[in-house]
């Protein structure tokens, strides 16, 4: 069956190369068909492109860094005891390639993959979510210490610039975004320091 229909398109293939329409060439035959013009795909404005990576933050980006800090976790975890094993060990080459695991843009491709975004968006997101969270914990800081109203003043509203869809989406989960945060700058920094 397979073979008849390979037979049939060779001959459909044969056919249309030669122009044959089962009508002899000449005076009655029709005249040819003008080609239709090329279709090209539409152009992505350099701006629509940007506005894709760095557009606004959304309620559902939230979720999406929540998900690729997981991944990425997981990921720093199994690099983080690769490296106790190697030290313990003392494998200076598997010490090496675990400490280069945790360095990795693989970990940021994980993220942005279990995220459901683009690398270039996920990592626009994690920036913007980042910054607020930093923000949110120096305000912590400065609010147990003397003195510090001015400098309180002069931070601002860690939220100031979002929608309010997004404000309410992240306030409620500020505290686990930011443990989320905190575990992998942890993970990293005490494996460059041992």
């Amino acid at each position: 069956m397979r073979r008849h229909g390979l037979v049939a398109a060779a001959m459909l293939c044969g056919l249309a190369a030669c122009g044959g329409s089962g009508q002899e060439s000449g005076e009655n035959a029709p005249p040819a068909a003008e080609p239709a013009p090329a279709i090209e795909p539409a152009a992505v404005s350099a701006d629509a492109a940007q506005d894709a990576i760095s557009g606004p933050l959304q309620a559902a980006d939230i979720d999406a860094y929540a998900r690729g800090m997981a991944k990425e976790l997981e990921q720093l975890r199994d690099a983080r005891e690769r490296l106790a094993r190697a030290r313990e060990a003392g494998d200076d080459d598997a010490r090496t390639m675990a400490l280069m695991a945790m360095a990795s843009p693989d970990i940021d491709a994980a993220g942005a993959a279990a995220a459901g975004l683009d690398p270039a968006r996920y990592g626009f997101v994690k920036n913007a979510i980042d910054t607020v969270i930093g923000k949110l914990e120096l305000q912590k800081g400065l609010a147990s210490g003397e003195g510090t109203q001015a400098l309180l003043d002069q931070l601002g509203d860690p939220y100031d610039g979002l929608s309010g869809d997004v404000r309410a989406a992240m306030q409620p989960r500020s505290e686990a975004l930011s443990r989320l945060r905190a575990e992998a700058i942890g993970i990293r920094v005490k494996a460059a320091e041992g």
